[in-house]
Order: structure tokens, then sequence, then C-alpha cells
């Protein structure tokens, strides 16, 4: 699961975009990023959530940065288990 919120693609350039990215390495360094362009939005994805707790926890978290409203999606992750799930 992922935590995602769109940018509108009209008000934004490359470099506000990267900005933008950029705060949240900094506030969140454990959390993968993803950025996906789909007209006229450029989506942001966060984290790779197993479970949706863990992503509505986040998304709680991640309202304090950020004045868009975000979202719980469910999608593919990367997901590495640990040594003791194996």
């Amino acid at each position: 699961m992922f935590i995602i919120y769109l940018l509108p693609a009209l008000y934004l350039c490359a470099m506000r975009i990267a900005i933008h990215i950029e705060k949240f390495t900094e506030n969140f360094p454990d959390e993968k990023t993803y950025v996906l362009y789909q007209s006229p939005y450029f989506k942001v994805r966060i984290g790779n959530f197993v479970n949706r707790n863990d992503a509505e926890n986040f998304k709680k978290e991640l309202s304090l940065f950020i004045a868009q409203p975000a979202y719980v999606v469910e999608d593919l992750i990367e997901y590495i288990p640990s040594a003791d799930e194996f």
C-alpha cells in the first residue's frame, strides 16, 4: 500500500517537484518516494506499507507536512522480508 497525493501539473515545474520530493526525503528518510505523471497531475506515492493500518498511521503524520489531501491506495510494493520471516 502507498500513500498518494496529487500535485496539479499546471502549477508546477520539474524544479518545484524536485524540491518538494527533497523535503520528503529529509523528513522521512526511511520511506521510499515515487513520482508518476498522469496528465494533468503528478502523483506522489510514499512508502511501501504491508498493511493498511501502518499506511493510515503514516498518512496522519504526513498531513502535518502537506496541504493536499492524501489517500491510501493498494498496489504492488517493494518488500524485502526480514531474516526472521524466512
